[in-house]
């Protein structure tokens, strides 16, 4: 994404979904939060 809401950027933060969210050469790259049928526990 190019231009990103300052909004959606908060709201990832917010509930941890940022954590591996990366820039690469001024673009974000969001990585999508895992399903909870994926995920183990």
């Amino acid at each position: 994404m190019l231009d990103v809401p300052v909004a959606l950027l908060a709201e990832r933060q917010r509930l941890g979904h940022d954590l591996f969210d990366e820039m690469w050469e001024g673009e974000l790259h969001m990585v999508p939060h895992p399903a909870p049928s994926t995920t183990r526990g």
